[in-house]
């Protein structure tokens, strides 16, 4: 059965204004820029202010040889270094500590119950963002089992050291000289990989926007005179990283955040390293045509930019209003935009594809000819979260069977981060025979809220014979690296390469998808 439907014959000039999505979004977005902008100069101004009183009140302390800087032993809750703080956070947002959590692996399996809401939070193994204390002063996480689900008995597992600066040979890593679209560029990538408040990724996409639109002689004159902050979306903190970056250094505030960063070279050395090396492609991304902040092109060339051979693009499907999901005539006018996209992008590839909701009743929530026509299908769960057992697994495994379903996305629904949220329950062995049966893959959601499934269900999901896709359901180009976290978790319960899918080629993958179509044909 054909998956590529026919791209329809409309002009040139409509076809380009599919590019970016609905013009209400985007004049709702603009209409942020100047208040994200403020958001942004005030949390510098508060976190400059606190670093400065802070500094002058507190001893000087040295650590060991070798240490890294802005790294401080858990064990050490009385240390004190802020010069993180500069990053722009609010004074209740400053503490940084690196978790410890060492369990011995002889030991029995131990089930955790009953926990809190604030315990939940601590719960992402391998990639929670530093944890954060209040006051100004670093305090020490409490110790957590890495793999818990909320509401849930799973298995313990080694929570490794949390480092929260680069460090070569005990120094921070700094950054060469970059230009200003460069720099505004890549403080939003960290920023929205550390989950940094939307706003204060906003303020620094909407200035990058505000810049991308002048040329570098335009750009440098306004800077020279005073006139960066009439363009809209340019705040005092985003004009100090443009001149910054017009002088030919490097912006303080990069700086500081490339020193904050989680080790850059985590994804070819830490664990999971040899099975992130495989994967050559990302099969769950959404662009700003659902509830992602960017634009299509945008994750394309960050992918592009991070290794990758393709990206599936699979926004929400109609049912999802809260995400904008998209309609059958939005998802069509998509595949004439990601047609255009790839012909710019060559030889990069962006599939097509969506996350189709899963309906009570195990049906999918768009029409059967549209799915069969898309590259890849990843269907999730996003309602009626705790049914009982019983139907829930009939409603899963209703939705693996269909032939135009390639990949299961995060399986539970668990959320850690937060109030968070406790995991659906269904029979995993029955769903995942399933899978394994109707060629299925599992996905490893690799979002540090969700780490679904949890270990004790990948386990299940290895041993029934699955394969699996590593994605990481990226909303912002930032998160499109977190892949590493589910290559760890992958790497952990011992899934085997061969398994996983997006370690394939695009040629290879579209192949295994189109089975799926042509053996109901």
């Amino acid at each position: 059965m054909d998956r590529h439907p026919a791209v329809d014959e409309t002009e040139p000039a409509q076809r380009v204004m599919r590019l970016t999505p609905p013009l209400g979004r985007r004049a709702r977005v603009e209409q942020t820029l100047a208040v994200d902008a403020e958001l942004v100069d005030r949390d510098v101004a508060v976190a400059e202010d606190h670093h400065r009183r802070v500094r002058e009140a507190a001893p000087q302390t040295t650590g060991p040889p070798g240490a890294c800087a802005g790294v401080v032993d858990h064990r050490d809750a009385n240390a004190i270094d802020v010069d993180h703080q500069l990053l722009g956070k609010a004074p209740d947002q400053l503490v940084v500590v690196v978790s410890q959590h060492r369990v011995d692996r002889r030991e029995p399996r131990q089930l955790v119950e009953q926990l809190g809401h604030e315990q939940v939070a601590r719960m992402e193994d391998h990639v929670r963002a530093p944890e954060l204390g209040t006051n100004g002063v670093r305090q020490a996480a409490a110790r957590a089992p890495s793999d818990v689900g909320v509401g849930q008995h799973d298995d313990v597992g080694h929570r490794p050291d949390l480092v929260t600066s680069s460090c070569r040979a005990g120094v921070p890593v700094r950054s060469p000289p970059v230009d200003p679209v460069a720099a505004l560029e890549r403080i939003a990538f960290l920023l929205e990989e550390s989950r940094a408040p939307t706003y204060r990724v906003r303020a620094f996409r909407g200035a990058l926007a505000a810049v991308q639109q002048l040329d570098p002689a335009e750009l440098r004159a306004r800077a020279e005179t005073g006139r960066l902050r009439e363009l809209k979306g340019v705040g005092e903190t985003t004009e100090r990283v443009i001149s910054e970056a017009l002088a030919g250094g490097t912006p303080a505030y990069l700086d500081r955040l490339e020193s904050d960063a989680i080790e850059a070279t985590a994804p070819r050395t830490g664990p999971g390293a040899a099975i992130r090396a495989l994967l050559k492609g990302d099969c769950h991304t959404h662009s700003d045509w659902s509830d992602g902040g960017s634009p299509i092109v945008d994750m394309a060339r960050t992918a592009r930019d991070l290794g990758h051979e393709y990206l599936v693009l699979t926004d929400h499907s109609p049912r999802l209003t809260v995400a904008s999901g998209l309609s059958r005539e939005r998802l069509l006018q998509q595949l004439d935009v990601v047609a255009e996209l790839n012909e710019e992008l060559d030889p990069f590839r962006i599939l097509t594809g969506i996350e189709v909701d899963i309906n009570e009743d195990g049906t999918l929530d768009q029409d059967a000819d549209v799915l069969a026509g898309l590259d890849v299908v990843v269907a999730s769960v996003h309602s009626k979260l705790r049914m009982e057992s019983r139907p829930m697994t009939e409603r899963m495994v209703s939705a693996v069977a269909d032939p135009n379903v390639d990949i299961l996305g995060h399986c539970t629904g668990r959320l850690l981060a937060g109030r968070g949220r406790p995991e659906s329950t269904f029979d995993a062995e029955l769903v995942f025979a399933a899978c394994a049966k109707f060629d299925t893959a599992v996905e490893i959601n690799c979002r540090p809220e969700r780490l679904d499934p949890p270990k004790r269900l990948l386990r299940i999901a290895v041993e029934s014979g699955c394969r699996v896709s590593i994605d990481t359901d990226a909303h912002a180009p930032g998160q499109l690296n977190w892949q590493r976290y589910g290559c760890a978790r992958a790497e952990e319960c011992e899934v085997p390469a061969s398994s996983i899918v997006n370690s394939w080629g695009a040629d290879d993958l579209l192949a295994w998808t189109g089975s799926h179509t042509a053996a109901d044909g």
